[in-house]
């Protein structure tokens, strides 16, 4: 940041210093017994986990027996929960609570909006304020309200405008001081005070520009208390003392707000709060919540009984980075109260399943003929229970993630969840060594390396983990991301693989709405999802949003193509079919259609057979866990079929008749040999069986080795610390693994080190080795990885002559487009690609550009032949770009101002064209019946001749909208006095570049004679077909099918068909063409629609015939 800059951002905080004293009605007044509630964004939400301002209200007021909740949301913003269904009304929880003081936290998400948001956020937070000011939670009185603003942004690693994104915040924050500025409300300007810190030198408050650290909230929480007036008055005693007590107060803080995060945000919420609490999988929670209400009223009493540490030792000694407050989960507790503690199995919900020895299970299995399946490891020797998740290491080792506390915590129980590393020392495929690396987790169903450590999934957060130490034991921890939804267990974030390009992608499954809060603005989705994670830019975003029921499994072909897995269907799908962009909430259907596999048992785990430890015959052969119904682990020939795949089964590689098998996970090890993960349980399902049915199994597990005894086993090459040369050499591997290890290693090297050096290696690549063009798809995916945008390279693969490396190279486009020049004519090109896959890529990218002409370009590939992927990625890709906010248009005169013109007869031709080109609810009703005497004015001073040219068809037009506008007497009045004129003339135009026409509704009379007037203004053919009812999609397919004639150009693209009614000709940009002709007799809601082919799925209107 310049001087000027810092000069100018120094002022608007001391301004701002000075709005807020003015704004805080005095200092805020904590009482006794005071009920005090914080809502609001992830600012909110985070201050649970370090509890340094709750520490210091219950050691500034030792004897007032506060009670504090937190409610807040990931990414919230003020009156617009997103909650789960059946989830409570905040009003209701405030209410519950009792509150008597609420702290409100907005404003930082709903500051992406920009300048143009201002005024619609001061409205809902003077909204939201003014309720909770009508209401008396407590019984008695109105709450005091403390409106928080959100903190100023900081420096990051993330690609954002750090001084704009704080013009936006303090423009924000001004607004909540405001708000505050009335009696029982009072302010706490976050903004102004951080804004001091990050324009000076006093440290990092953040680790990512927006969310603070441990020892942020320490900074930040006295800051807060020094603005609502606490510090005042602090006797001697209260503000020296021994800060290694305030420590243990404050864990044994985050102890309460732990139990009480369990209930809030909870794993399985909808058995809990909503929709599935009525079920048998909801068996027991409605007690075990009303313990889990009792708990955290326990450890209320427990603080008040403890011995507070001094208000001022709070802040005395900072946190160690790394090792946060909020690690590990607490300790088991016991509940005080009546009801009996909650067990794992409850005897009367059914009986156990018979589990078998780890050698009985063995022989029951069976594997493809040539074949061995080995125990690598299980319950017996190691901690191994309920495996979720298997990840190999660079050095070889496999990880293996537990989870026994599936499906659900029992209140009051330290959850045992755990990371375990397992070590096969001597080679004989046997797991000989173990290292817990990290324990006392709760429903862990993921995980996977990166950022130096190991990320993992710990709904509602994304946790990193780092062994600091080299023990291989984790002693480092960072909430990374919030908000992912928990709603029901065996749908949390699972499934964690990089990409070729260098991101992290995981799932969720049905029912889930996640939100989270980023440096780039709030990323939402409900239902099924892909996530796409950029951790060293902290970019998340997500990638697919549709309608899958249970996606777990997921993985990347050779060429970077994207599969999944949808477990309950047992569907497999490709994945990148359905990445087209899209706007929240996306409205989702089932598409069974584009499954490459007809479904039916649950699919849980994949894997591409790339190892040549297995015969030369079955390399590249998909593998599928079926973990109910024949369990056992498929596999398939896998071949592209256009745009999507195709696959041929080969029965199983693995079969199992133990009916508590349940193979869950996979993984290729450095052996070459493949590596199953069995949860061993006879219950697995969550929906239709009791959490605590005695037939769930939380202490067995397997781990189970499949090998080829005929072939020599794979010995793993090093990656770790090897020379960039060597890394390089690597990428040449038939081994996924291998390339997989060599490319992330190479891609968290500094750039300066890498690209030199494969620059080098690119040009000494032999011209004539056949794997050339994947080596070269391979340095793409290093640079991608490294944020290292080649724009020559992209270029060069983007005509290669090999189509997977030019789709490969199309989906890297979708990414760099922003970052190169003549980006809109690349995925033009791409388009009209005749590989399929490369027009699907093409297609997705020009769903993600900021280019006017990106929906012409998309639209250019419904010209060729299209398959089911396309078809689909097509239709969402147009759905989203048509609806995409036009870019602003220069200021013109308003309605008043032509309406005036028009009534004064000052260029009436002008303005009636300008009239007619508003959107008709741009006009006031109000005002509605002096343009239509005013219209009726001009066509009578009109001469004859003149009413057919065009002044007087647009007269008469735009009458006709005038009229759909009028009470119906009214409206039917104009129209009477309007046909003396010549008959009823309608004009539609195209909206240019945004695949539209300019009127969404046409309103006729059954019967009668009307002129419709179809006008192209776009830079591409159009046509206007009108269409029986109902009949718009079966006449659209028909015109896609005439792409491949020869002569569909000459017949404009209108199908042969009774469902056409009328047709103009395939115009020519700026073409126009007159229809005469009578409305149909039938009243009802018939359509107006382009056929060019692909047009029909974004351009049409209704055509409504009233009665006459």
């Amino acid at each position: 940041m310049n001087f000027k800059m810092r000069f100018v951002f120094v002022c608007s905080a001391i301004i701002l210093l000075l709005v807020v004293s003015a704004a805080r009605a005095g200092d805020l007044k904590i009482k006794e017994n005071d009920h005090i509630v914080i809502v609001g964004n992830t600012f909110a939400e985070r201050m649970h986990l370090f509890g340094y301002f709750e520490t210091f209200l219950h050691s500034r007021f030792p004897e007032h027996r506060l009670r504090i909740r937190y409610l807040a949301w990931p990414a919230e913003e003020v009156g617009e929960p997103i909650r789960p269904l059946g989830f409570p009304r905040l009003a209701d929880e405030l209410r519950e609570e009792r509150a008597d003081i609420v702290f409100v936290c907005y404003g930082m998400n709903e500051s992406f909006l920009g300048i143009a948001g201002v005024g619609h956020f001061r409205h809902k937070i003077e909204s939201f304020v003014r309720q909770l000011r009508a209401e008396k939670f407590n019984g008695h009185s109105p709450p005091r309200v403390v409106l928080v603003t959100p903190i100023a942004q900081e420096n990051s690693s993330a690609t954002v405008d750090v001084p704009a994104r704080n013009g936006d915040l303090k423009d924000y924050s001004e607004e909540v001081l405001l708000v505050a500025n009335q009696p029982g409300v009072h302010a706490v300007d976050l903004f102004s005070a951080t804004a001091q810190r990050v324009s000076g030198q006093g440290g990092r408050l953040t680790f990512n520009g927006i969310h603070l650290t441990e020892s942020g909230y320490q900074v930040v929480s006295r800051m807060m208390a020094k603005q609502l007036g606490l510090l005042d008055g602090l006797t001697a005693s209260q503000a020296e003392g021994d800060p290694s007590g305030a420590d243990a107060f404050r864990r044994l803080v985050y102890e309460k707000n732990y139990w009480h995060q369990l209930w809030w945000h909870a794993p399985n919420a909808s058995y809990i709060h909503g929709r599935r609490n009525d079920i048998q999988g909801a068996k027991h929670l409605g007690r075990e919540r009303k313990q889990s209400l009792q708990l955290v009223e326990d450890m209320d009493e427990r603080i008040w009984r403890s011995k507070k540490p001094q208000a001022a030792d709070v802040w005395l000694e900072s946190p160690v980075k790394g090792r946060p407050i909020w690690h590990p989960t607490p300790s088991s507790r016991s509940i005080s109260g009546n009801e009996p503690e909650a067990v794992w199995a409850v005897e009367s919900d059914g009986k156990p399943g018979r589990a078998q020895s780890p050698a009985m299970q063995q022989e029951m299995m069976k594997v493809a003929e040539g074949y061995r399946v080995n125990l690598f490891a299980s319950e017996v020797d190691f901690p191994i229970a309920n495996p979720m998740a298997l990840q190999f290491d660079s050095s070889g080792r496999l990880w293996v993630g537990n989870t026994p506390t599936w499906p659900h915590p029992l209140p009051g129980k330290q959850p045992d969840d755990s990371i375990v590393i397992l070590e096969d020392r001597d080679g004989d495929g046997v797991a000989d060594n173990h290292t817990v690396f990290l324990d006392r987790l709760n429903l862990l169903h993921g995980f996977g390396f990166g950022e130096g450590g190991v990320l993992l999934a710990q709904a509602p957060n994304l946790v990193l983990a780092r062994d600091t130490d080299g023990d291989s034991k984790s002693d480092w921890m960072q909430v990374l991301l919030h908000g992912f939804g928990a709603e029901d267990a065996e749908h949390a974030m699972n499934n964690f693989r990089w990409s070729p390009g260098g991101a992290l992608y995981f799932t969720q499954g049905i029912f889930y709405h996640t939100q989270v809060e980023t440096p780039y603005g709030p990323s939402r989705v409900r239902d099924a999802a892909v996530f796409r994670y950029r951790p060293e830019r902290h970019r998340f975003g997500v990638y697919v949003s549709h309608s899958f029921w249970n996606p777990f499994g997921n993985l990347f072909d050779r060429w970077g193509g994207g599969i999944m897995l949808d477990a309950s269907a047992g569907q497999y799908y490709p994945m990148d079919v359905f990445s087209s962009n899209f706007a929240y909430p996306k409205t989702k259907h089932r598409t069974n259609h584009l499954a490459f596999n007809s479904g039916g048992h649950i699919a849980a785990g994949c894997e591409l057979l790339f190892s040549t430890h297995f015969p030369p015959g079955v390399q590249g052969r998909f593998l599928v866990n079926h973990c109910v119904g024949e369990t056992g682990t498929a596999w398939y020939t896998l071949k592209t079929n256009g745009s999507v795949y195709q696959i041929e089964s080969h029965g199983h590689l693995l079969r199992c008749d133990d009916p508590l098998f349940r193979p869950v996970a996979m993984a290729l090890g450095p052996d070459g040999a493949l590596y199953i993960a069995d949860f061993y349980t006879q219950i697995f399902e969550n929906m239709h069986f009791s959490k605590r049915h005695p037939g769930r199994d939380h202490r067995r597990g397997r781990i189970w080795r499949i090998s080829h005894p005929d072939r020599p086993l794979l010995k793993q090459p090093r990656t770790k610390g090897e020379p960039v040369k060597a890394l390089l050499g690597l990428l040449k591997s038939h081994e996924s693994s291998t390339r997989e290890f060599a490319r992330r290693e190479l891609q968290q090297r500094p750039a300066g080190k890498v690209i030199p050096a494969l620059d080098e290696w690119l040009k000494n690549l032999n011209a004539a080795d056949p794997e050339r063009e994947h080596h070269r798809t391979e340095a793409l995916w290093v640079r991608q990885g490294l944020n290292e945008v080649d724009a020559i390279l992209l270029q060069q693969q983007l005509k290669s002559a090999n189509p997977s490396a030019r789709a490969a190279a199309t989906k890297v486009l979708r990414y760099w487009q922003e970052q190169i020049g003549s980006a809109d004519e690349l995925i033009r090109q791409m388009v009209n690609d005749p590989e399929p896959r490369v027009r699907l890529h093409a297609v997705i990218a020009a769903s993600f550009s900021a280019s006017p002409e990106a929906l012409a370009i998309a639209m250019e590939a419904a010209a060729y032949p299209m398959d089911p992927g396309l078809e689909h990625a097509l239709a969402q890709t147009l759905g989203f770009l048509s609806g995409r906010p036009e870019p602003a248009a220069a200021p013109g005169p308003n309605f008043q101002q032509l309406a005036k013109r028009l009534q004064g007869g000052e260029n009436p031709k002008e303005a009636i064209t300008a009239l007619h080109r508003m959107p008709p609810e741009a006009w006031p009703s109000d005002q509605m019946n002096g343009l239509a005497q005013d219209l009726l004015s001009y066509l009578k001073d009109m001469p004859a001749d003149r009413r057919v040219g065009q002044a007087g068809l647009e007269a008469l037009s735009l009458g006709q909208a005038a009229a759909d506008r009028l009470p119906e007497e009214l409206a039917q009045t104009l129209r009477t006095e309007l046909r003396q004129y010549g008959a009823p003339v309608h004009i539609i135009r195209t909206v240019p570049a945004r695949m539209k026409y300019d009127r969404e509704e046409i309103r006729v009379t059954a019967g009668e004679s009307i002129r419709l007037i179809f006008e192209n203004n776009d830079t591409m053919p159009h046509n206007l077909v009108l269409v029986t009812i109902g009949s718009r999609e079966e006449v659209g397919r028909a015109a896609d099918e005439m792409a491949t004639q020869p002569r569909a150009w000459e017949k404009g693209y209108v199908p042969e068909s009774k469902k056409v009614l009328q047709a103009t000709r395939l115009l020519k940009p700026g073409e126009s063409e007159l229809l005469t002709f009578n409305v149909p007799s039938k009243p009802g809601k018939y359509e107006f629609v382009c056929t060019f082919p692909g047009h029909w799925r974004t351009m049409y209107g209704v055509f409504n015939v009233n009665p006459g």
